[in-house]
């Protein structure tokens, strides 16, 4: 079971107390959206790596609500066009929220 529910990211977001997360936890951006199409996006964590205040994300995973065969563009020039979208929504993750990741086994086990 994951969780899933819409933000609206701000430009800047302010640092708040800390949320302690799943590891299988998604988040469904309304904004900012998809670079290449304006769809929702669905963000999960792929990696993390432990700061002194607990686990962080370093890795996400962005999926578009429309990318399918039908959008093929959705990988073309990826750093110009997904890297500033990734950039913005891990500063607003790792602002916000730590992993409950409590043992290595647990960052290589695949998301069910």
């Amino acid at each position: 079971m994951s969780d899933t529910y819409s933000i609206e990211l701000p430009s800047d977001p302010p640092v708040r107390s800390m949320r302690m997360v799943r590891r299988s936890h998604r988040w469904v951006f309304e904004k900012p959206r998809c670079p290449y199409c304006g769809g929702k996006l669905t963000v999960s964590c792929n990696g993390w790596h432990q700061e002194p205040d607990g686990w962080v994300a370093d890795d996400l995973q962005l999926d578009c609500e429309n990318d399918d065969e039908k959008h093929k563009d959705h990988c073309y020039m990826p750093y110009e066009n997904w890297l500033p979208v990734e950039q913005r929504i891990l500063k607003f993750i790792n602002a916000r929220y730590r992993w409950e990741l409590d043992t290595p086994n647990q960052l290589n086990t695949p998301t069910p």
